[in-house]
């Protein structure tokens, strides 16, 4: 009411609306927003305000939602070259968020500088449900990473695997056969962990080649 600027920022680039934003101040949000707040401003690390409440570890939809409202650019990339998409891929409580990205048409096979897709970066953080959206979307189970890992052989390297995670995409007709850049298989990745019977016994009863 006073004309404060509402695009100053600090030495990190946060504006007041990226600011808000970190300490889930909805309410502070749509006020900025009332007052046309740049809803593009980046921070240091090229994340735009949409970046920023993708990525919080509590986040709060109705925030994300007010930035949709307003047309924040769903895929804007900061300096890893990640989404909004990519960066909820990587939180704590990715669901609710990814579903509204998925909903607003979010490209679900953007990937990373690594090659890490939407799908790979769920899996990479044990999101179940998350990865099933992404499946639900018709994400590629395909594409691979820089090191030429298929979801399916990120998900039977990892250590801590969810074996409902491999079985939603050997549901989808993942490759089972698919090799890296080393030559592995889902199979061989999965023998490298450390906890490997489950998700060995699965891929197994898929007709893994053991040979």
């Amino acid at each position: 009411e006073n004309k404060a600027n509402v695009e100053v920022s600090d030495g990190h680039g946060d504006t007041a609306l990226i600011t808000a934003i970190e300490n889930n101040f909805h309410m502070t949000v749509k006020s900025l927003l009332g007052k046309k707040a740049n809803i593009e401003a980046a921070d240091e690390n090229g994340m735009t305000p949409l970046s920023r409440a993708c990525e919080m570890r509590y986040f709060d939809i109705d925030m994300v939602d007010s930035l949709l409202f307003k047309k924040a650019n769903i895929e804007a990339t900061d300096s890893r070259g990640w989404t909004p998409l990519l960066c909820a891929c990587s939180t704590k409580y990715p669901s609710k968020v990814v579903k509204c990205l998925l909903e607003n048409k979010a490209n679900v096979e953007v990937s990373d500088g690594h090659g890490d897709t939407a799908l790979i970066t769920a899996i990479e953080n044990n999101f179940h449900m998350t990865v099933k959206s992404l499946l639900g979307k018709k994400a590629n189970i395909e594409a691979a990473d820089e090191n030429g890992m298929t979801p399916l052989s990120r998900a039977c390297e990892m250590r801590y695997f969810d074996i409902d995670m491999v079985d939603s995409l050997l549901f989808k007709k993942a490759n089972i056969e698919a090799t890296d850049s080393r030559g592995w298989t889902p199979l061989l990745c999965a023998c490298s962990t450390k906890y490997p019977s489950k998700v060995v016994k699965c891929l197994l009863e898929n007709k893994a080649n053991v040979e």
